[in-house]
């Protein structure tokens, strides 16, 4: 949008505010964590006016985080849009002036700005939802899939027996592979109904045998890979359906335990 309203009018005065340190939400450099892929074929996620060179795809076709990363940046590149973004700035009121002309933007730790338009494109599931665990009587560290790329390493520790997995959108799909990959005892905790969580595929099946393995009927303690992780699964993986009407939308909460139970 903002590449399209400059290229129509390259004098155009605007200002990009960026919450994180850098551009890309869950394709930015500082989230994009190992095995992260889009499950996206190569020129099926472009942006007008910039092809994407895809140099890392996986042996199905598929794009990996890394590369969606760096095509972000070479979009905001060419098009001048880094030099209009402001990162670290948190949003945290808008409110119309009593001119009904201009609005006045508050951001945290910054001068307020005014603005005779505004454009609000914070995505759906832009702030990181925890669930409340009491863990005030295990030792145990809690974070958010968000966290992922920082605590990869933290992770790969041998003290890092025991992992449970809360939440059942695509960033879950991947911890839970990516704990099981680096040999660890994974728990992944979803609705006592089997809803919440999206239907996935073998990505090397051919169209006509595809065969969707988080239904209701399929889903069991050694289920085949989903399209979200890779062609092979651990046999370390087990399903637990004991928590009803949780919450799964915004990505899934991770907690390692040091111990296994």
């Amino acid at each position: 949008m903002v590449s399209s309203a400059l290229q129509i009018r390259p004098t155009t005065r605007l200002l990009i505010l960026e919450a994180s340190s850098s551009l890309g939400g869950a394709w930015s450099r500082e989230r994009v964590y190992g095995g992260l892929r889009t499950h996206n074929a190569l020129g099926t996620l472009e942006l007008p006016g910039l092809a994407m060179a895809g140099e890392n795809t996986t042996a199905e076709g598929y794009l990996v985080g890394e590369d969606v990363a760096e095509y972000l940046h070479a979009f905001a590149r060419k098009f001048g849009l880094l030099e209009r973004m402001r990162c670290d700035s948190r949003v945290q009121n808008i409110a119309r002036d009593v001119d009904g002309v201009t609005w006045t933007v508050e951001i945290e730790g910054g001068q307020p700005l005014k603005a005779r338009k505004i454009i609000v494109a914070t995505g759906l599931t832009s702030r990181p939802l925890l669930p409340e665990v009491d863990d005030e009587k295990a030792d145990i560290e809690r974070f958010h899939s968000v966290e992922l790329h920082r605590r990869e390493q933290w992770l790969k520790r041998d003290d890092v027996e025991s992992v449970v997995i809360y939440g059942g959108s695509k960033s879950a799909y991947d911890a839970v592979f990516m704990a099981a990959e680096m040999g660890k005892r994974v728990e992944w905790v979803i609705r006592s109904s089997g809803a919440g969580t999206p239907v996935r595929v073998l990505s090397h099946l051919p169209t006509s045998r595809w065969v969707a393995v988080l239904t209701k009927e399929s889903t069991n303690s050694r289920t085949k890979p989903s399209a979200s992780t890779r062609p092979t699964w651990r046999p370390s993986v087990s399903w637990h359906r004991c928590i009803p009407q949780c919450t799964t939308g915004t990505g899934g909460g991770l907690a390692s335990c040091t111990a296994p139970p």
